[in-house]
C-alpha cells in the first residue's frame, strides 16, 4: 500500500494488525484524555508496540506523539479555562529538565544516528529492546502503585512545595519522553491535591498540552518523528474523535472502577510480556 509516496508495508509488516491494535491504542488514549479511565491511557503504548510488530518501540512512540498532540488540542477546547494554572506551572521547569535528560539518554542509546551496517542495526535493535523493557517496567510499577493506593480508605491531601513539584516534573518529563508514560506521575501529583474531577481532568489536559509539545524537539532531532511515521500515523487519526466521544459517553454509563480494573489487569499482563521478551533478547 502506497500513501503519499510512502510504502506502508515497509514500515508496518501487517496492515490489518496495525489498524486493529493501533486503532484500539488510539481509542484507549483518546478515552483517557477525554476524562474516562484516567491514567489507563498508558496501555496505548504497549498496544501500539504490538501493532507495529512487537519490536519497534521507537516507531510506536514516534507514531504516538503527533496523535497525542492532536488529542490534546481537542481536549483543550473541551475543557477550556477549567484548569488550574497555579498547579500546572510549578511542574514545567522540572519537566523541561526531564525531557532534556531523556533526550540525551535516547541519543546515547543509539537513536538519532543513521542505521548503516550490521553493527548499527544490532545496536538499534538493542536500543529498542531497552526502550521496550523500560515501558514494560513502568507498566508494572504503575499497576503496583495503583494497587497500593486502592487499599487506602482516603488519599492523603497535600500541597506540594517547589522541590516536590520539580522532582515530579523531572520524572514526568523523562518518562513521558521515553515512553509517553507520565500518567502515573501526574496522577500521583494531581490526585492528592483533591481538585475535584472536572478541575483534575482540565488541569491534566493543560499539562500534557504543554508537555507533549516540548517533546517535539527531541523526537524530531532523533528521527523518532519523520515523514514516514507521520504518513502511517494518518491511518489512525479517525480513531481520535471516536475515542473522545466514546470516553465522554462511557463516563456517564459505565463504572470507571470496573473499566480501570480490567485495563490494569491487561496492563500488568502486557508489562510482564514486554519485560520477559526484552530480557530474553538482552540476555
Amino acid at each position: 500500500m502506497i500513501l503519499f509516496g510512502v510504502d506502508i508495508s515497509e514500515i508496518v509488516p501487517d496492515l490489518t494488525q496495525f489498524l486493529l491494535l493501533g486503532g484500539l491504542a488510539v481509542m484507549v488514549l483518546s478515552m483517557a484524555k477525554a476524562g474516562f479511565g484516567g491514567s489507563v491511557g498508558l496501555l496505548s503504548v504497549p498496544l501500539m508496540i504490538y501493532a507495529v510488530g512487537g519490536q519497534k518501540a521507537s516507531l510506536a512512540t514516534g507514531l504516538m506523539l503527533p496523535i497525542l498532540i492532536a488529542t490534546d488540542y481537542m481536549n483543550m477546547l473541551a475543557w477550556w479555562r477549567r484548569w488550574r494554572w497555579s498547579i500546572v506551572w510549578p511542574l514545567l521547569p522540572g519537566a523541561v529538565i526531564g525531557v532534556v535528560i531523556a533526550w540525551v539518554a535516547l541519543a546515547q542509546m543509539g537513536f538519532g544516528g543513521e542505521v548503516v551496517g550490521e553493527q548499527a542495526q544490532a545496536d538499534r535493535a538493542m536500543a529498542n529492546a531497552v526502550m521496550k523493557l523500560s515501558i514494560g517496567a513502568i507498566c508494572l510499577v504503575f499497576v503496583g502503585i495503583r494497587s497500593i493506593q486502592a487499599l487506602r480508605a482516603k488519599p492523603l491531601a497535600f500541597r506540594p512545595v517547589l522541590w516536590q513539584s520539580s522532582i515530579a516534573g523531572m520524572v514526568a518529563g523523562g518518562t513521558s519522553t521515553v515512553a509517553h508514560a507520565a500518567g502515573p506521575v501526574t496522577a500521583m501529583y494531581f490526585l492528592p491535591q483533591q481538585l475535584g474531577k472536572e478541575a483534575y481532568v482540565a488541569t491534566t489536559v493543560m499539562y500534557y498540552w504543554i508537555g507533549n509539545q516540548i517533546k517535539l524537539a527531541p523526537y524530531l532531532h532523533l528521527g523518532l518523528i519523520n515523514r514516514s511515521s507521520l504518513v502511517v500515523g494518518l491511518l489512525l487519526v479517525p480513531a481520535v474523535p471516536v475515542g473522545v466521544v466514546l470516553g465522554r459517553y462511557l463516563a456517564g454509563k459505565v463504572s470507571e472502577r470496573v473499566f480501570s480494573s480490567i485495563v490494569y489487569v491487561l496492563l500488568a499482563l502486557t508489562g510482564v510480556d514486554m519485560c520477559v521478551k526484552s530480557l530474553m533478547y538482552l540476555l
